[in-house]
């Protein structure tokens, strides 16, 4: 199935020079799991995560949005989900939020 963990590589050399990938420790509240999602480094230490489906063709037992918007804050490592904050984004799904748009192009 689908994961929402997040991992992170060392900088340093490790053992045998290597450099190690860890599980990282986040707070807050996470995306859940998903497959196809867009996802990049903003500016300021924040990454983000928009869109995504699940890796099955039944009715989930359980909603997903994703069409919610989630930012790690790199620093904390603490997750957030970013609340449409406008207007409806077009007229044809007035339950789109702003920046489902800008991630279609």
């Amino acid at each position: 199935g689908c994961l929402n963990d997040v991992w992170e590589i060392s900088t340093e050399a490790g053992h045998r020079g290597r450099r190690m990938w860890n599980e990282a420790t986040c707070s807050g509240r996470s995306p859940s799991p998903r497959v196809w999602y867009a996802a990049c480094h903003a500016s300021y230490g924040h990454w983000l995560v928009l869109g995504g489906s699940e890796w099955q063709f039944d009715v989930p037992a359980e909603a997903h949005d994703f069409r919610a918007l989630y930012v790690l804050e790199l620093r904390e490592m603490n997750w957030s989900m970013l609340v449409n904050p406008g207007p409806p984004a077009s007229p044809a799904d007035p339950d789109d939020p702003p920046w489902a748009v800008a991630s279609t192009l």
